[in-house]
């Protein structure tokens, strides 16, 4: 996942929830952080060089992680992979349900390739920005836990953990983000990026575990969630999102909750500080993230039980598992070239409507769900089969495409408005993509019905459905770039958005140009 238009890590803070020692921001603080992140955020925070140096945390463990001992993975999961048709399920006889877990993490988060002439390595089954992959995987049981280490194969126990495999507890998946793991020049951006990657990583987890013949419960945080981060080692607090958490099950069965309460929680008393990289937007991030640990109830507690992340009805076209996940990719350039390289190419009607087919299935848990079905899809269509090129809304309830007007001149238009355009240092392939997908919402509406922690829920609904994007362009032979890159202020006009629309995530997905031998990192 991409942004084009990284601006530099200033600009004051979100008001006074996000100053020291506040236990939260306000609803006017997040709309305001919604503008100076979105919108805003070239008169806010213009492009130029940072007043501050580069941070980044990636490529560091949390402190709390063992390093000298290690709970080893299965293999075989591509071999599994291989002899698996898309989009159904896995089903090799006498796989243990820890096998499963296994694979399923492997599936889900495992590394796929290594490309020579990309300027970001290495590349898993799911997008990420500048492929930092600040979505850290953990596995918790009990009072133990371990974090998942894709280039170790194994899980490494956090503290005095077990290196072993946990037999006598229920097992649950946690996904934290560390904003620090985006350099610090992204300021404000790091904040929803790295929640829209807990969306990303979210679907992709449980599109594993359904190919693995499991089920997984989503629990959104909660006033335990201080514990659950203590738990988990995320420290300092200050770098880190909440965690969601997912029980995993056999299907049919009831998962146990995890959350705890605890008289002092971390996710909310010690977030305020601006961390290691003495950031101040990154505090802002933190406190905007905090406000989704008080949410409106909605519905009685056995209606947060998950359905499936898979939509029925794909074009399998005789696909196996590992080709897809081998195909997932936002797009890439030569010679170590930034941006996208692209070409016209036809694709069938099919590509559009197994889209629509991944953006159509529901997030798990009511409140995602409800967040779900208040953001606004819309697309231009290039060169798709039984499609005119022009601007298109999807309509979820008939899962249809309603044409808004033709123009064969949008795609070149909407490159007009991209914020990384065509040069000699950098690739830009919107005027030539099939699809250009732009997720949007009032935020000052989910704000009024969801209270201020409704933003962050709408960046998990957008991540999850990305991740659909990003799949079923990849069946079909397509890169699928995810990005919070178009200029607002030039973009509303092209596409008559309603004034009080903003552009939460957009994917560009169409024909990659550039191709080169790859190091295979599957395992």
């Amino acid at each position: 996942m991409t942004d084009a238009r990284a601006p530099a890590g200033a600009g004051a803070g979100a008001g006074a929830g996000a100053g020291a020692g506040a236990a939260t921001a306000t609803a006017d603080d997040v709309l305001r952080y919604a503008f100076r992140q979105g919108p805003g955020r070239d008169l806010v925070a213009p492009l130029g060089p940072p007043e501050r140096p580069l941070t980044t945390s990636f490529g560091s463990l949390p402190d709390a992680v063992a390093t000298d001992r290690m709970c080893r993975l299965v293999w075989g999961t591509a071999d599994l992979l291989e002899d698996t048709a898309y989009p159904g399920a896995c089903s090799p006889p006498l796989l243990s349900m820890p096998d499963r877990v296994q694979h399923a993490l492997v599936m889900a988060f495992g590394l796929q390739r290594r490309e020579p002439s990309n300027l970001f390595n290495d590349h898993r089954a799911c997008a990420s920005v500048r492929s930092r992959f600040p979505v850290h995987t953990f596995l918790h049981a009990g009072e133990q836990a371990w974090l998942l280490d894709v280039y170790r194969h194994g899980l490494l126990p956090v503290a005095d953990g077990c290196p072993g495999w946990p037999e006598q507890h229920a097992v649950h998946v946690a996904l934290a983000g560390r904003y620090t793991h985006l350099p610090s020049l992204y300021g404000r951006l790091r904040g929803p990026l790295v929640e829209l990657e807990l969306g990303i990583s979210l679907r992709s987890l449980l599109v594993a575990l359904e190919v693995f013949g499991m089920a997984g419960d989503l629990q959104l945080p909660g006033a335990g969630a201080g514990a659950l981060m203590a738990q988990l080692g995320l420290e300092p607090a200050a770098e880190w999102t909440v965690p969601l958490s997912v029980a995993v099950r056999e299907p049919g069965q009831v998962a146990a909750r995890c959350w705890r309460s605890t008289t002092t929680d971390p996710a909310t008393t010690n977030h305020a500080g601006p961390g290691d990289d003495d950031d101040p937007t990154l505090a802002e991030a933190v406190a905007v993230n905090r406000t989704s640990l008080d949410l409106p109830a909605l519905g009685p507690p056995d209606s947060d039980r998950n359905t499936g992340a898979i939509p029925d009805g794909l074009d399998s076209g005789g696909r196996a598992w590992s080709e897809v996940l081998w195909n997932r990719s936002a797009g890439r350039m030569p010679r170590q070239v930034a941006g996208v390289s692209g070409r016209r190419r036809p694709v069938t009607a099919a590509a559009v409507t197994d889209s629509v087919a991944w953006l159509a299935v529901p997030p798990p848990t009511p409140r995602l769900e409800a967040i779900w079905r208040l953001i606004s899809i819309a697309a231009c269509l290039q060169d798709a089969q039984g499609y005119a090129t022009g601007w298109y809304r999807l309509d979820l309830e008939r899962r249809d495409l309603d044409l808004v007007r033709a123009d064969p001149a949008l795609p070149a238009r909407l490159e007009a408005c991209y914020g990384q355009g065509l040069s000699v240092d950098a690739g830009c392939a919107v005027r030539h993509a099939n699809m250009v997908w732009l997720l949007s919402a009032d935020v000052a509406a989910l704000v009024e019905v969801f209270g201020p922690g409704g933003w962050t829920l709408a960046q998990y609904a957008c991540g999850w459905m990305a991740h659909g994007l990003c799949l079923a362009a990849a069946a079909h032979g397509l890169y699928a770039r995810p990005s919070r890159a178009f200029d607002e202020f030039l973009l509303h006009p092209v596409v008559a958005m309603e004034t009080a629309e903003m552009v939460l995530l957009s994917v560009v997905s169409g024909a990659g140009r550039f191709t080169e031998p790859m190091l295979d990192l599957r395992t």
